[in-house]
């Protein structure tokens, strides 16, 4: 699957996705690592909606999220301006006792001050 992670790093969203459904063509099964990789080629072309749909397909494949998939979740609707999305996915996350980590950390101040709201960026940690 590096391959497919190499098109999906240079915006070649397509052949990236046509490689992976050829993947499952084949008979392979895709694992967290796969799917966070297309979740994440998904967000950073701003395609939120698509990320979410394979979130759902691997959650029916039997594959839980990691903290690593709401990260890049969480990162991607700050950077969209969907506030109310990215502080879901948080209490989602949370809910499901997964930990946030210094990315999640990172993500919330970072998303907070994309959206000029400095004072919610400082009180992430209180």
């Amino acid at each position: 699957m590096k391959l497919g992670v190499g098109l999906c790093n240079r915006s070649k969203i397509c052949e990236a996705v046509s490689l992976f459904d050829k993947m499952i063509g084949h008979g392979y099964r895709p694992n967290l690592i796969t799917y966070n990789t297309m979740i994440d080629a998904h967000c950073k072309e701003g395609m939120i909606s698509e990320a979410v749909e394979i979130v759902d397909t691997m959650r029916k494949q039997g594959i839980e999220p990691n903290v690593i998939t709401y990260n890049i979740c969480i990162d991607a609707c700050y950077k969209e301006g969907m506030l109310s999305q990215a502080k879901y996915i948080v209490d989602t996350m949370i809910m499901q006792d997964i930990e946030p980590d210094v990315v999640t950390y990172s993500a919330l101040i970072d998303g907070h001050c994309l959206q000029n709201q400095m004072g919610k960026a400082k009180r992430v940690f209180s």
